[in-house]
């Protein structure tokens, strides 16, 4: 899934929000149209408030069937992210599984979109992690190939309802978005596994939800400690 918005400059996004808005009667019966004017250009990749989070782990009601963990807790995640700070561009992670067991798979590279859905191939320079044990972990591209790989084929047995929801893959987050949103990152990280709908397709999909104490980010909105990020697009 990709957010057509995120490819606009910031000039294009203003006048474009200032054209949309323009052309509104601003009274009362328009304020949710306003509403949704507003919200249509803000990147997923962004803070949410604790409603709507609760919304998408209550989406995963939908696929319980998975018996997928409701959250991942990854220890010191930052020492990660300082070793690709400064030549990665994004962050994918992926839902793998590893024999019978749930975990996620960390891909850092410079491509936004890895179009790997049906052929999974790691280019050169290109670092991938899997989480064991609350620790992420260099795990070789046969081995990364073969888990994603395993999560596709379990998740495709079930027989979802394709005109209700849709196969994630993984989940892509712009590695700006870490420098600019967060000081730093707990000795514990917690990742929530939620779903929410398609913009595009209105399907449901599997996501994932950092949750956060406010001491760590820059500028969140809420006044509440925990603080809830959308990770970023579900791909492909």
């Amino acid at each position: 899934m990709q957010n057509l918005k995120s490819n606009l400059t910031h000039a294009e996004i203003k006048l474009s929000m200032i054209e949309d808005i323009l052309q509104m009667d601003f009274n009362e019966a328009n304020q949710k149209n306003l509403n949704e004017v507003f919200y249509s250009f803000i990147d997923i990749n962004e803070e949410i408030d604790s409603d709507t989070a609760e919304i998408e782990l209550k989406n995963m009601d939908f696929f319980s069937i998975l018996g997928m963990p409701t959250s991942f807790l990854i220890e010191n995640i930052e020492v990660t992210f300082k070793e690709n700070v400064f030549w990665c561009d994004y962050i994918h992670i992926y839902f793998i599984k590893d024999n019978d067991e749930f975990t996620l798979l960390f891909r850092f590279n410079t491509t936004e979109d890895n179009e790997d859905e049906t052929n999974v191939n790691f280019g050169a320079g290109e670092r991938l992690y899997i989480l064991k044990n609350k620790k992420l972990s260099g795990i070789s591209n046969t081995e990364a190939k073969r888990y994603i790989e395993n999560f596709k084929n379990f998740y495709n047995s079930l027989s979802f309802d394709i005109t209700r929801s849709d196969y994630t893959q993984y989940i892509t987050f712009d590695y700006s978005k870490v420098r600019r949103n967060f000081k730093q990152f707990p000795e514990v990280t917690q990742l929530l596994t939620a779903a929410k709908n398609d913009p595009d397709s209105g399907l449901l999909r599997l996501n994932i939800i950092l949750q956060i104490d406010r001491i760590y980010c820059k500028n969140p909105r809420t006044p509440e400690n925990d603080v809830f990020y959308n990770i970023g697009n579900m791909q492909p």
